[in-house]
């Protein structure tokens, strides 16, 4: 399906979940199926990387700031992906689907880290493009 990218799911990401992703269209690889069950998640991120997979992790607690500044809790999902310098050319498609996410999944705010070559970089995305 244009405009989505494979999946590589984490192996606490159950079945009900991982087929309504099939479902969906998505391309999904499940973490049990890919490696032996108990694999450290090295081997797993560096499969996910290589096939060029995001991998997405289950809810995490998550605390944002609400507009007057008070701490608002709530689950969030991690989703990991690594970026060689071939895919850069990519960064506009990516910034595109951060705002569609955000402004479709009714976020407060969608955070993004980017990091390499020894530095790094947090973007807090709070205003989302128009559709």
């Amino acid at each position: 399906m244009a405009g989505r990218f494979p999946l590589y799911t984490d192996a606490d990401i159950h079945g009900p979940v991982v087929e309504a992703l099939i479902d969906a269209g998505w391309d999904v690889l499940r973490a049990i199926d890919a490696l032996p069950e108990g694999t450290l998640d090295g081997p797993h991120f560096e499969r996910a990387a290589r096939e060029g997979r995001v991998t997405v992790t289950p809810p995490h607690d998550g605390v944002t700031a609400d507009e007057a500044g008070a701490p608002q809790w709530e689950k969030t999902v991690i989703v990991y992906t690594y970026v060689t310098d071939a895919l850069r050319g990519e960064l506009p498609r990516l910034r595109s689907f951060l705002h569609r996410f955000g402004r479709e999944t009714n976020q407060r705010e969608v955070g993004v880290e980017l990091s390499g070559g020894g530095e790094g970089w947090f973007f807090r995305i709070k205003k989302f493009d128009a559709a």
